[in-house]
């Protein structure tokens, strides 16, 4: 464990990122309970989080993608393993609410006019909030339209529309008014 730990740590983003595959596949193969009750857990997300910020441009758009996507999946599969573990909806959530908050949208920002890392935040986010499920609701804003849903640029709706007997409730996500946009339903 040492080892894999020093390896993450080199700044080289080739190494790390094939550090990150190895890491991701230990997760994996590791049972699900037993990260949260030996603490390893914690000790991963304090690993991870910070690698959450390897965006362009100090590395490429291929490099930052590298990292970044077995990361998430790291990250991810953490949170499906607290779920599993004796306290299950509050950790599980709280470390949720850390990716969407400190990995996702505060990535935002930062790629601008990145493409492929924006359509990836885009996919984590989509994760994310499927994930927290009605907890997400802390970080949507709701406001009311008529006839309205949301629907990401690329035309493939992400889910969250709520039917009431008037108008639908719109849920809009900050920090994604520049990369969605809201459709009038037929």
């Amino acid at each position: 464990m040492p080892i894999l730990l020093a390896i993450l740590d080199d700044s080289d983003p080739i190494v790390r990122a094939k550090s990150l595959r190895a890491l991701e596949t230990f997760i994996f193969k590791f049972p699900s309970p037993r990260l949260a009750e030996t603490g390893l857990s914690k000790i991963f997300q304090d690993l991870l989080f910070p690698m959450l910020l390897s965006l362009p441009p100090p590395y490429s758009t291929d490099e930052s993608l590298a990292i970044l996507a077995p990361v998430y999946r790291c990250l991810f599969r953490l949170a499906a393993s607290l779920r599993d573990s004796e306290e299950p909806a509050a950790d599980s959530n709280e470390l949720l609410g850390r990716i969407l908050r400190n990995g996702i949208l505060a990535s935002f920002p930062a790629v601008g006019d990145q493409p492929r890392v924006t359509s990836f935040l885009q996919s984590r986010l989509v994760e994310a909030v499927n994930g927290l499920g009605i907890y997400a609701a802390r970080y949507l804003k709701v406001r009311k339209t008529a006839n309205a849903c949301f629907v990401c640029k690329s035309g493939t709706n992400i889910g969250y529309r709520i039917c009431s007997p008037g108008p639908f409730l719109l849920l809009r996500i900050h920090l994604w008014a520049a990369t969605c946009n809201v459709l009038r339903a037929p």
